[in-house]
């Protein structure tokens, strides 16, 4: 199984919102670990990753909201989850949180792609694209504590202490159990019970950009890749989020540039540049000094003086 670094770009950098919101370390380790574990189940969780700034989930992750209330964009999009809702954060895409109330709390599934991928049978990607439009869904307490019924025998299986013969065989059967049972909980207004093919462009190309990103940088690629032509391509995408495609790959790859900046001190610039498909470090800083209004040196020094 892929292991990856405890300094995983993947590393997030926490704000306390107040004092009730207090810097969680299992949600920095969660995401370090969760390629190796498969699936990590968190409790009592008050918060979210990062405030203030875009954050490209790297995982999916499913959020029982148990208490309190909760204001984010995902993908641009604002929304709301209260009390009794569970959200499903599809990996690749653009969470900003904005902020959440003082009883916030929340347990959090994270699973990682590489496991997800084996779960998405044809019934469990059907319900999985329809979070792409509405990423929540608004449950009765009798639902919610059949769905935590449910992860605590996930939780369980996926236990470092638990040695099971077909460990992974049982994680994705348990996954797709949860998955089914949320969707036959779900009341689907009548316009989001079929995809529009426009969706489904967005979703492909969101897809598609998690994986091309280090290499391809214009929207031609993308758009060559779902068989559109580039201006109808980016007219599709303007149409779902109210962005251009050229914003989303510009602002994909920007947010993995700050990622790396604050969180791998070993890697110069030239590297970072070059392994986000920058052959030359001046390309790279050009590109970095057009998006944010800086020089890749002046935000990682800047974001080392916050430390």
């Amino acid at each position: 199984m892929r292991k990856i670094s405890k300094r995983s770009i993947f590393a997030v950098k926490f704000k306390v919102m107040t004092a009730q919101t207090p810097y969680d370390q299992r949600l920095e380790q969660a995401f370090q670990t969760v390629e190796e574990r498969d699936v990590v189940v968190l409790h009592d969780v008050h918060g979210f990753h990062v405030y203030g700034d875009d954050f490209i989930l790297p995982c999916i992750s499913i959020c029982l909201n148990l208490r309190g209330v909760a204001h984010l964009r995902f993908d641009q999009h604002e929304t709301t989850f209260h009390t009794n809702e569970v959200a499903v954060i599809p990996s690749n895409h653009v969470v900003h949180a904005l902020d959440n109330n003082e009883d916030y709390t929340a347990t959090i599934i994270y699973i990682s792609k590489e496991l997800a991928q084996e779960v998405r049978t044809t019934s469990f990607d059907h319900a999985y694209q329809k979070f792409h439009i509405r990423p929540s869904l608004v449950l009765t307490p009798q639902e919610i504590q059949k769905l935590q019924d449910i992860t605590q025998v996930l939780e369980m299986v996926a236990s470092p202490d638990m040695h099971l013969a077909h460990r992974r065989e049982v994680l994705v059967r348990m996954i797709q159990i949860f998955i089914e049972v949320l969707n036959s909980f779900r009341k689907d207004p009548e316009e989001t019970k079929n995809l529009s093919r426009e969706m489904l462009v967005f979703n492909k190309f969101m897809d598609s950009l998690a994986k091309h990103y280090t290499t391809e940088h214009e929207v031609q690629y993308y758009a060559q890749e779902l068989n559109l032509t580039p201006k109808y391509f980016s007219k599709i995408v303007s149409t779902v989020t109210g962005r251009g495609a050229n914003a989303w790959i510009n602002e994909y790859v920007i947010n993995k540039a700050k990622n790396m900046l604050q969180t791998r001190p070993d890697m110069s610039l030239q590297r970072i540049g070059l392994t986000l498909g920058y052959p030359e470090q001046a390309s790279f800083t050009r590109f970095f000094h057009k998006q944010t209004g800086m020089s890749p040196r002046a935000f990682r020094d800047g974001n080392h003086a916050k430390k």
